[in-house]
């Protein structure tokens, strides 16, 4: 899914079956709850769906959006499984990730096919700031919002949020947690996620 050739999302569900989409703030950064913006899924297909939600708070941790489907879009796209990541923030160094997206639109994706980063690992989990950090994964800007998979089980670990500056690292990203996620819906919804 992209915004303006800038971001990336991914559909969840609720336990009622009602679909949503998972994106970073910044993705839709300008807009404001209810405005109405355009998805644009993996076919190139165009879905209808209203800004639910937006984090004002600081830090890539608090990083988060949700936009609300149509109910076009809610009978067609599929949600992604969810893991707990609260079991993965101790011992999981080295964990083999990996994101999906709309990295540098134009270049290395186009806006109807989607590219899978290169397989990347958890470095480690940032306790003080609640962000995982990734070596290898290849984030690239639009990747942004897009989920991050464990390679084992293809089931999302996290949101994809930022890559560190290259005067500091090169491919090493952060991701916020998938219960960071959860959390924000279900503050912002009053609903739970699958």
């Amino acid at each position: 899914m992209d915004w303006s050739g800038t971001g990336t999302g991914f559909v969840v569900q609720t336990d009622g079956g009602t679909r949503y989409v998972a994106t970073n703030a910044h993705v839709v950064r300008g807009s404001s709850n209810c405005d109405a913006v355009t998805v644009v899924d993996h076919s190139g297909n165009r879905h209808k769906a209203q800004v639910a939600a937006i984090s004002l708070a600081q830090g890539f941790q608090n990083d988060l959006a949700i936009l609300k489907l149509d109910n076009i879009g809610n009978n067609k796209l599929p949600a992604l499984e969810l893991l707990n990541s609260d079991q993965y923030k101790a011992d999981h160094d080295g964990e083999k990730v990996n994101t999906i997206g709309y990295p540098v639109p134009g270049l290395a994706s186009s806006y109807d096919k989607a590219s899978v980063s290169g397989e990347g690992s958890i470095a480690q989990f940032e306790q003080n700031k609640n962000y995982f950090i990734t070596n290898g994964m290849g984030t690239n800007p639009g990747n942004s919002g897009g989920p991050v998979f464990l390679v084992s089980n293809h089931k999302v670990l996290g949101i994809c949020v930022a890559k560190a500056n290259v005067q500091v690292a090169e491919n090493t990203g952060m991701f916020i947690p998938i219960n960071g996620f959860k959390d924000f819906f279900k503050e912002k919804t009053g609903r739970v996620l699958q």
